[in-house]
């Protein structure tokens, strides 16, 4: 899709935007468990909604916090639990907000409108998820209007993220991703208008900006894949690669008994691969579970660093302390050392086709279609952070890496 004229009228009518600032992240913070003891503050109230069913209810969430915190701005990420939007609840992912605020981040872990009455058919699910979505971006006002304003959070509004599992990252994906220039088929439209347009009607505040500067997808998907643009934000995604409940590539789910088609994480990866959209997959191989990363120590673990390393190196813009981990994707691909001076390694288990080193500005530095040795002579590139695109006979991968 083309958005260049609509680009070029806001740029010439809108003032440009200041630079995000830069957070501190000395001492392994935003990265390593640097903090013991976490305060949790339950149930505010962030919006006010109807639900399908024509009731009333308060929107909560609780919010968590590094005790003995000592800076006055912190990168949020405002969580979400699964149900398949008709269950659950904020005890599913309490564990997650407290491992991230034991990192040096605030949480948000909210609860959402569920469906409260029986629907027969796709459209009346859809309509749950674009409800739910509004909640979502309510969450994200209320940070931002406070941090305007009285500040009891000490948010820094240049570094806030959506994270969710399973359904509540099908929120996640749809508040990064889906923008008022995208094209949406007539029937999401309708239900889009139905419900305040694209902020919602959650909560009045709608004069703060529901944007977000990146997405943790744990087992999520889009209705369409092609609202993933050149232009949008990071996104690290975790993904059971047969999961039929989600599908990791385009499918149906399983939960419901009449057809709904999602693009899972995988379908997700080879878009933003394709827009040049910063993402990292963590795959789990061989699985039909269903968020089964969780449900492993080892696994969990591993995505829970992963995703702290993936927003560190984005908070951080750049650093050269992002950690190694961001430069293995688990396709069976890395790239090592890390910062590296001259040669960058390359592994992979599959063959690889074709190797384009490109800055984070989108300029290409290398480009060859015939790799078949196993490193790159690198060193007259400046001092600085790459994406490695590579494609094998498996598929087309991106990896992080920093130039000493």
């Amino acid at each position: 899709m083309n958005k260049m004229n609509a680009f070029l009228y806001a740029f010439f009518l809108l003032p440009l935007p200041m630079e995000a600032q830069q957070l501190d992240c000395s001492g392994g913070r935003f990265d390593d468990h640097v903090f013991t003891e976490v305060n949790v503050i339950k149930d505010l109230k962030y919006g006010q909604a109807t639900t399908l069913g024509g009731k009333s209810q308060p929107l909560l969430l609780d919010f968590y916090e590094p005790a003995g915190d000592s800076i006055d701005e912190r990168p949020l990420v405002i969580m979400a639990h699964g149900g398949a939007f008709v269950g659950g609840d904020r005890s599913q992912t309490a564990e997650l907000c407290m491992d991230f605020a034991k990192r040096g981040y605030v949480c948000a872990n909210i609860e959402y409108r569920l469906l409260d009455i029986l629907v027969l058919d796709s459209m009346g699910i859809s309509e749950a998820v674009f409800m739910a979505i509004n909640d979502m971006k309510a969450a994200v006002r209320y940070f931002r209007e406070d941090a305007s304003n009285s500040k009891d959070y000490l948010i820094s509004t240049d570094h806030i993220f959506v994270a969710g599992v399973s359904a509540g990252a099908i929120m996640a994906n749809h508040l990064g991703f889906l923008d008022t220039l995208d094209q949406v088929p007539e029937y999401i439209q309708t239900i889009i208008d139905k419900h305040g347009g694209f902020e919602g009607n959650s909560s009045d505040n709608t004069q703060y900006s529901s944007e977000v500067d990146g997405v943790l997808n744990y087992s999520g998907a889009l209705i369409r894949s092609h609202w993933i643009d050149s232009d949008d934000v990071p996104v690290y995604s975790a993904h059971d690669d047969q999961d039929p409940t989600v599908p990791c590539n385009y499918n149906t789910t399983n939960l419901i008994p009449f057809p709904l088609y999602f693009y899972g994480s995988c379908a997700m990866k080879t878009v933003a691969d394709q827009m040049n959209v910063t993402n990292q997959l963590f795959l789990v191989l061989n699985s039909t579970g269903h968020v089964s990363y969780f449900f492993n120590d080892s696994t969990k673990n591993k995505v829970l660093d992963e995703s702290a390393a993936f927003l560190n190196s984005i908070i951080c813009n750049g650093a050269t302390n992002v950690p190694e981990e961001i430069s293995i994707n688990h396709s069976g691909i890395s790239v090592y050392p890390n910062p590296f001076r001259d040669i960058l390694n390359i592994e992979s288990e599959s063959m690889v086709q074709e190797i384009t080193v490109t800055g984070l500005s989108g300029q290409t530095y290398l480009h060859t279609r015939k790799f078949s040795g196993n490193s790159l002579e690198l060193g007259n590139l400046p001092k600085g952070v790459y994406l490695i695109r590579i494609r094998t006979d498996q598929g087309n991968y991106i990896l992080k890496t920093i130039k000493e």
